[in-house]
């Protein structure tokens, strides 16, 4: 079918939505002109346009809202007429695939961007902006366009690589808008951020209102005390919940707490004691007695030792039925003390009391005691004739106790620290004591000194030692892991 005019480039029409039937389109294009040749004018077509439709509802026949018939509502009295333009001509970076339209139609004076492209592929005419020329070559779905059936697979990757770079550009830009956007203007910033800042408040304000009455309602549900809202352990579980990125965390049972968990926390904390007690070894540590009377006026006695690290609750005595006279109290100390290892207790600390003075002493020597009949009951061994190399007393006292395992006594290493400052104004004090003493003869001399002061020293005298000494702890080796008779 021939067509004149502006539309002699269109083959044939779209059977979509963007095209009308044969019969309509004859129908108004027989109106378009009138006896003379001449263009109809744009109202005559806009009445005929009308009346068609209407006559066209009647008979059943549906003409499509962006046809080729001009709607009068759409069409401006003074509008001129219709120019077309190579698709190449409305090509840009941001649109690069108009190249493949060949013919655009654009009334001037008419809004919106829709105009009216035929394909320079399959020749079809349509209706619509660039998102439609877009989704038509590049056969994109759901576009309310049908894809190009002519077009190559060469052509549709190459058009995608255009469109890529055109949307990147686009998006550059974008992103630069937005970002000129966000800064806000002078004289406003302050205000637009204590607003921001007043609803937030608020909504947090309301979340936490809700979360403390909830906490509010398990303590009075279950009668905890209020204090123990003050526990550190409380703080730190309701801390990481809140931080916690966990979704769906449900609390353990009361069959997992009083079971597994429970056995795990003790034995967690009984590994945690045995380190900080391991260290008493070497630091010793000291023995803390305080009395203290509970809300029901029941008194009691706590012992706690202190060393290095943290203090340690050993073991508290109910006193309620006792009095608490110098033997009481002495009989306490002593049993914290061997549960502890007399070895390792450096001092006992109570307070000012008459009584606690007395028990001190009394404590230091029972103390003392138990040291000396430990140390008389280790042997002394039968084979020491063992070369052992030595710089010093003290240094050669130390190998002993390394090779044999046996500790030496409290006045032995005494002894063996004056013996090594006596030498400091003799002109050999920088020659090692082998060189001077045969090296069997110096650890003889050490045994034997030693034999003498586990057989024969008194108890007494060591707690007389000991008081007045503070640093006495340092000259006790530990006897606790030595075998005994």
């Amino acid at each position: 079918m021939k067509r004149s005019g502006p539309w002699n480039e269109v083959e044939e029409l779209s059977s979509d939505s963007d095209s009308v039937s044969d019969e309509g389109f004859q129908m108004a294009s027989s109106k378009r002109r009138n006896k003379d040749g001449n263009a109809a004018s744009t109202k005559d077509i806009a009445s005929e346009s009308k009346n068609y439709k209407m006559t066209d509802k009647g008979k059943g026949t549906q003409v499509a809202s962006d046809s080729l018939v001009i709607r009068s509502s759409r069409v401006d009295i003074n509008a001129s007429r219709p120019t077309s333009q190579h698709g190449a001509a409305y090509a840009s970076e941001e649109q690069p695939l108009w190249v493949g339209i060949k013919v655009v139609t654009k009334y001037v004076g008419g809004g919106g961007g829709n105009v009216r492209f035929v394909c320079g592929f399959c020749q079809t005419a349509f209706v619509g902006s660039y998102t439609r020329v877009r989704a038509h070559l590049l056969k994109l779905p759901h576009f309310g366009i049908r894809a190009c059936s002519k077009i190559s697979t060469e052509k549709v990757r190459e058009f995608k690589k255009l469109q890529e770079h055109a949307d990147s550009i686009q998006k550059k830009k974008s992103s630069a808008i937005a970002t000129d956007a966000s800064m806000p203007l002078k004289g406003f910033d302050k205000k637009r951020k204590t607003c921001q800042n007043t609803i937030e408040t608020y909504f947090n304000s309301c979340g936490r209102a809700e979360l403390d009455r909830m906490a509010g309602k398990f303590f009075f549900s279950t009668g905890i005390p209020f204090s123990v809202a003050e526990n550190p352990y409380w703080k730190k579980f309701v801390t990481a919940l809140a931080n916690s990125k966990l979704s769906g965390y449900v609390p353990p049972s009361p069959e997992r707490l009083r079971t597994s968990l429970l056995k795990d926390e003790k034995d967690a904390i009984e590994q945690n004691l045995a380190r900080k007690k391991f260290k008493w070894n070497t630091t010793g540590v000291s023995i803390v007695s305080d009395g203290w009377i509970d809300i029901q006026r029941h008194p009691s006695i706590n012992f706690i030792a202190v060393a290095s690290d943290e203090p340690i609750f050993l073991r508290t005595f109910d006193t309620s039925e006792r009095h608490k006279d110098v033997e009481y109290l002495k009989s306490l100390f002593v049993k914290v003390i061997k549960e502890v290892g007399p070895d390792k207790v450096v001092q006992i600390i109570t307070d000012n009391a008459a009584v606690c003075k007395s028990v001190e002493s009394g404590v230091l020597n029972r103390r003392a005691q138990i040291y000396q009949e430990h140390m008389k009951g280790i042997p002394l061994p039968t084979d020491h004739q063992a070369v052992i190399p030595c710089v010093t007393w003290q240094g050669l006292a130390k190998s002993i106790k390394r090779i044999y395992g046996q500790p030496l006594h409290y006045l032995t290493n005494v002894l063996m620290k004056q013996w090594d400052l006596a030498r400091m104004e003799t002109d050999d004090y920088h020659w090692p004591l082998e060189y001077i003493i045969h090296p069997c003869k110096a650890a003889a001399t050490i045994w034997a000194i030693e034999e003498v002061h586990r057989l024969t020293c008194s108890h007494e005298h060591l707690a007389n030692l000991w008081a007045a000494d503070p640093m006495h702890s340092a000259f006790l080796d530990p006897v606790s892991n030595a075998q005994t008779t």
